[in-house]
């Protein structure tokens, strides 16, 4: 994934100002066609049949256990608030960062995907060195300081003014951010149930999208109808529109991480131990932060 970080973004403005938004958006859609092309080849293995259950399928019921097996986790709730929290803060910061380069970079939009190949580069190397840093320090010290980093760094973006300073920041930005959402994942596969892995993140995903869809729409009205034209200075510091609103989601990422550390705290101490007849779970898709 951010790999392709490195290589989409560069390749989206010159798709856009040399042959037009129409192409551009074919060649996304091509990329979907062949991801559905690679998954339509998987051949699965076949495997013994399951015994027939006397209980009828219902979506609501495997919801509804998917949040019994998240709720009843101290350490899983605390994932979730602060993954929601977090999520709702990054994704102000995706929906006028375009924006903030025009307008606070005074860098032309054509060199906008140069700063998601940066912040590819970060996560490169923050997914490298996240499996050593959580094994010796702890899943969940990792989680909570890594988001208190990225919020830092988030801030610190956000009162930046020239285009290469930004680059350098979003570099080292995608280290914390790659460790969260490498030692995601395992935290919720030592806290939750094989049987229920599925369930779980069924329960999950849907809550962290939906503070995205929030984040998204929240983040459009402020930024054309409340913080319109905001020109202040609150001592001897400069508020935009658009860097405000990338403050707010530093500091609401930086919350995110301050309540992950109080509510995490001592948990790396038990994990919860998985009975060693149950069968290898299937490949679950972590929840990514963003």
């Amino acid at each position: 994934m951010a790999l392709a970080s490195l290589i989409g973004p560069p390749l989206a403005a010159p798709l856009l100002f040399t042959v037009g938004i129409q192409w551009a958006l074919l060649v996304d859609a091509a990329s979907f066609v062949l991801s559905f092309l690679a998954i339509a080849l998987v051949r699965v293995p076949a495997r013994p049949a399951a015994p027939a259950s006397t209980v009828k399928p219902s979506v609501w019921r495997e919801l509804r256990a998917g949040a019994g097996a998240f709720l009843g986790s101290r350490v899983l709730v605390a994932v979730m608030v602060a993954g929601i929290i977090t999520n709702f803060g990054g994704n102000v910061l995706n929906t006028v960062d375009v924006f903030f380069v025009r307008t606070n970079l005074h860098a032309d939009p054509k060199l906008y995907g140069f700063l998601e190949t940066a912040f590819g580069l970060g996560s490169i190397a923050g997914a490298l060195v996240a499996g050593a840093v959580g094994q010796r320090f702890g899943l969940s010290r990792t989680f909570w300081w890594g988001l208190l980093g990225a919020g830092v760094l988030v801030v610190g973006y956000a009162r930046t003014t020239s285009f290469p300073v930004a680059l350098l920041v979003l570099l080292v930005a995608g280290i914390p951010i790659a460790a969260i959402n490498t030692v995601l994942s395992p935290i919720v596969l030592r806290e939750v149930p094989r049987d229920m892995l599925g369930r779980a993140f069924a329960f999950l995903l849907p809550a962290v999208q939906l503070s995205s869809l929030l984040a998204v729409g929240l983040a459009g009205w402020l930024a054309s109808s409340v913080l319109t034209g905001l020109d202040a200075r609150v001592a001897g510091v400069h508020f935009g529109t658009y860097d405000t609103l990338l403050t707010a989601s530093g500091l609401l990422i930086v919350l995110g991480g301050l309540y992950a550390m109080v509510a995490l705290r001592g948990t790396d101490r038990a994990p919860a131990p998985t009975p060693p007849s149950e069968p290898e779970p299937e490949p679950v898709p972590a929840p990514t932060i963003h």
